[in-house]
């Protein structure tokens, strides 16, 4: 199984650098870098306990060819209107898909067609876009926004759209009235003068962003003491250990243990 990042997210962290200063109580810029580069660690302490990588990319991944019906992509959650499936050079197309978990499912199975003879390593390969929107991300709708292409906003209401939307055509959202949004992804709507498209995307969870940053917080604490004990607490979490043993021990149990609800579960 091997997969290859085709887009990579220009984001690198699960909260934004002004969440985690707030919780830090640290005001200023002159530790910026220092806190940015402990949300980047936090990120990949947690790709590695989850893992699979976390922000939304877009992938091709190689898979063995088989006659089962289901199939499941490495990363997750999957935007469903953006996959793609060949095998032997035939398109596949599922029957259906579990975008929470990238599950795919199609009743004729995953084989494709016939294979070559030079094929002697016959693979099914998938291209998807997968994974959560990072808060820095996503903007809420409002009028007088600059939008570069690439940018997300979602509407004042969920009631409004189930879809959040990209910014294809770079413009602003001018002084008019919220746009009506679409409710069929791919469909694209004019806001001012940018030109969004309805995608099946999904933001960050509340509960990783409140684990992310008590994690951050206990990372940061362990590079301000060299001695002593650590006692800090955020949204329901809390511990006290040597800060030394904080530095060295990557995610403590209790965080370990309130990501599981986003551990893939076969």
């Amino acid at each position: 199984m091997a997969l290859r990042v085709l887009t990579r997210s220009a984001y690198g962290s699960l909260v934004t650098l002004a969440v985690a200063k707030s919780h830090l109580g640290v005001s200023g810029v002159t530790e910026d870098a220092a806190i940015a580069a402990l949300l980047e660690r936090v990120r990949g302490l947690f790709e590695g306990e989850l893992g699979r990588p976390l922000l939304r990319q877009r992938y091709l991944e190689a898979l063995p060819v088989t006659s089962r019906h289901r199939v499941a992509l490495s990363a997750f959650p999957v935007d469903a209107y953006q996959v793609t499936a060949e095998a032997y050079g035939e398109t596949l197309e599922p029957d259906a898909i579990d975008p929470a978990a990238g599950i795919l499912y199609r009743s004729a199975g995953w084989s494709g067609g016939a294979a070559e003879p030079q094929e002697a390593a016959p693979e099914l390969e998938v291209t998807y876009t997968a994974g959560w929107l990072p808060p820095d991300a996503v903007q809420t709708w409002a009028t007088g926004l600059t939008l570069a292409a690439g940018a997300w906003l979602r509407p004042t209401s969920p009631a409004l759209s189930p879809w959040l939307f990209e910014v294809t055509t770079a413009g602003a959202t001018g002084d008019g009235a919220e746009p009506t949004w679409p409710t069929t992804a791919g469909e694209t709507v004019t806001a001012g003068t940018a030109v969004l498209t309805a995608r099946d995307a999904v933001e960050v969870p509340r509960g990783v962003e409140a684990v992310a940053v008590y994690v951050t917080g206990l990372l940061y604490a362990a590079t301000k003491r060299e001695a002593g004990l650590t006692s800090l607490s955020a949204d329901g979490f809390s511990a006290s250990w040597a800060a030394t043993v904080a530095a060295a021990a990557g995610l403590p149990e209790e965080a370990r243990r309130a990501l599981d609800p986003w551990r893939w579960s076969g």
